[in-house]
């Protein structure tokens, strides 16, 4: 049989199951199925936005951000946050300078992607009540490791819509699953603009059978937050890198002038980083992924090598 639109309710009901280890009540109806928490982000946008909209996205900010809005024929206006404040989220006054007549919402990623920084709660929750008749939709992609969510906040937030995913703690990102998290107001109107049959029963029974193992990952999660911090304080002492902290399983740091230099050298080693600096704030910065202990010492060793 064709699975349903919004997700077979077993499943729905297991994250309904999960999410009560971390005392949050919710119901299936609060949650709909996506291929992925892209897919989550561009239904998002299909469900908020018409042709000509804006949509609010703090910089620097995950880059296919961007591609969403353009499928739904949304433009994206970014405010800058700075290095110099640890990327937090800039003041309500700043967000109230962009919002015009075309403005239907604002999208923020906590903790964020690229930069890896956790925002201040009481400053989301501000920005979410000073805007309450404009969507804030929030991407959650990175919840296991920060243990920071706004999903408690469900019921005093109706314009809450939140983006969660599984490629990131579950390790499956090629099983492209995801979900929305929201009021069943608004998990109705996101059915709307979904493409029929787009999550399969087998997709989802992988998903159920991540969930039901689940402790086994977090398990893994945790090891993976010590090694990070173990690495961070470790890059501190690194003579001419500056690293920023980080509540996702990922750092971002530079070696100035000679990033590039390094991204290439890295390669030759077998170690692959990401290159963030086409974010003008980010210019000449990298990203190393924390995936296990093995590999973050191969990380070190080739730094050092390549530092003499």
């Amino acid at each position: 049989e064709y699975s349903p639109s919004d997700g077979y309710r077993f499943y729905r009901e297991n994250l309904v199951h999960y999410y009560r280890n971390y005392n949050i009540n919710l119901t299936p109806e609060e949650i709909i199925v996506t291929a992925g928490g892209s897919e989550a982000v561009l239904y998002a946008f299909m469900a908020c936005l018409n042709p000509g909209d804006e949509i609010i996205v703090p910089e620097p900010a995950y880059a296919n951000y961007m591609a969403f809005a353009i499928s739904a024929g949304a433009i994206i206006r970014t405010i800058p946050s700075t290095m110099e404040s640890g990327f937090a989220l800039p003041a309500m006054e700043e967000f109230e300078k962009l919002i015009n007549g075309r403005t239907k919402g604002i999208l923020i990623c906590n903790p964020n992607n690229p930069t890896g920084n956790l925002f201040d709660m009481n400053d989301l929750r501000h920005i979410i009540r000073s805007i309450p008749d404009k969507p804030i939709l929030v991407d959650e992609t990175y919840f296991e490791y920060s243990k920071v969510s706004l999903v408690k906040e469900l019921g005093e937030f109706p314009n809450l819509i939140i983006i969660r995913s599984f490629s990131k703690a579950f390790a499956a990102a090629g099983l492209r699953f995801g979900y929305v998290v929201s009021s069943a107001e608004n998990i109705l109107q996101l059915r709307k603009v979904q493409t029929t049959f787009h999550t399969s029963l087998l997709v989802q029974a992988f998903a159920l059978a991540i969930l039901r193992n689940r402790e086994s990952f977090l398990k893994i999660v945790s090891q993976t937050i010590a090694i990070r911090d173990e690495l961070y304080h470790w890059l501190i002492g690194v003579e001419g890198i500056s690293v920023k902290n980080s509540s996702t399983n990922f750092l971002t740091f530079s070696l100035g002038e000679q990033s590039s230099e390094l991204f290439n050298h890295l390669i030759t080693q077998g170690i692959a980083l990401r290159d963030v600096g086409a974010h003008p704030v980010l210019k000449d910065h990298l990203r190393v992924t924390i995936s296990c202990k093995e590999d973050v010492e191969a990380f070190k060793i080739a730094l050092v090598k390549f530092l003499g």
